[in-house]
């Protein structure tokens, strides 16, 4: 295709979808539905690309409360997150599932036949795959940060989809233990209704961007909720939000806004506005949920290594009783209204 494509956006794509096998056996068919989902959550943007970031970057956030939490593993969670199966429990960075009665647990194999398996949790290491699916798949993200849907530059100025930079956010969640997550597709939503696709033919993401890993979900919204709820954490990265130390520029995505700043003093203003966000988060106290509406702000630093994003992404959820920023590389803050304000009007998007 014969267009120019920003070296951002190629970088933040190169890195989604690097190494990846097929995911389903209809991918075009799950890329459109999940394009259609993002669609009616933009409504008030202009014209949407239904392409999405596939695997290594998608997810979002829910308060899902539980039972109590789940005993920890020997002491403590090994923060590998590398999946494996630890006293009944599939452990990977600061997540533990508990393996449902009567499921299985299948490691990836390229030798392993090709099917797509039901009360299975499937965990995929490093290497080839192979042509496997299941209900629900663990394996180490390739980024900290969330994919979405692209929003086209306008019409007719000539440039590539790509060019605007405009990826939607995801779904805030909030795991029992405290660790953040970000969801591709709400679970109330009209594609996550039970009997909308045949079994096993749904597709949600769910990113723990602290652990670095990722939980793929190919059952209905109802199923995926008991999942959700399910799991327990013991995150170990909260405090003030970890940003990087040198910033080129800043990007604030808002359902109906966006703005990007690059000039020096501008995102030395917005700079010193995060890092002195210090009203942090205990774990026990995180409460942002997908019923909220989530703003991305991507902050990249200057000459990232190619083939690589540094970016760190912070996703606002909003609302009246519960208002937190989390950074991909950790931290968690509470934002006042007062502050939001001033963020927007840093970079131009503007009061709501």
């Amino acid at each position: 295709m014969e267009r120019a494509v920003t070296e951002r956006i190629r970088e933040l794509l190169d890195e989604a979808v690097a190494g990846l096998e097929p995911e389903h056996r209809d991918p075009v068919g799950a890329v459109v539905r999940r394009g259609r989902a993002a669609r009616r959550r933009t409504t008030a943007l202009a014209g949407i690309v239904t392409f999405v970031l596939l695997a290594g970057g998608l997810i979002a956030g829910q308060r899902l409360t539980g039972a109590a939490p789940f005993p920890t593993v020997d002491g403590g969670i090994e923060q590998s997150a590398t999946p494996r199966v630890v006293n009944g429990m599939v452990v990977a960075g600061a997540m533990q599932l508990p393996i449902p009665q009567g499921w299985r647990v299948v490691t990836a194999d390229p030798a392993n036949k090709c099917e797509t398996m039901a009360r299975t949790i499937l965990l995929i290491g490093s290497g080839n795959r192979g042509c496997q699916n299941a209900v629900v798949e663990v394996s180490r993200a390739r980024s900290r940060n969330p994919g979405g849907t692209l929003i086209p530059a306008k019409e007719g100025n000539g440039t590539s989809p790509f060019d605007s930079g405009i990826i939607t956010s995801p779904v805030s969640i909030t795991l029992a233990g405290g660790e953040p997550g970000w969801l591709s597709s709400d679970l109330d939503s009209a594609e996550m209704k039970t009997g909308r696709f045949p079994a096993n033919n749904y597709h949600n993401e769910l990113l723990l961007p602290w652990s670095q890993v990722l939980v793929q979900l190919r059952m209905d919204g109802t199923a995926d909720r008991r999942i959700i709820e399910s799991i327990r954490s013991s995150p170990r990265r909260g405090g003030v939000l970890t940003l990087p130390a040198k910033v080129e520029s800043v990007n604030l995505i808002l359902s109906d806004g966006y703005g990007k700043k690059s000039d020096p003093p501008t995102v030395d203003q917005v700079m010193r506005l995060l890092r002195g966000q210090t009203d942090t988060v205990r774990d026990a106290d995180a409460c942002a949920s997908p019923g909220q509406e989530s703003v991305r702000l991507i902050v990249d630093p200057p000459d990232p290594v190619p083939g690589t994003s540094n970016a760190t992404t912070v996703i606002i959820a909003i609302g009246d009783g519960c208002q937190e920023a989390v950074s991909s590389t950790g931290g968690r803050v509470r934002l006042s209204d007062t502050t939001l304000f001033r963020l927007k009007s840093l970079l131009g998007v503007g009061d709501r």
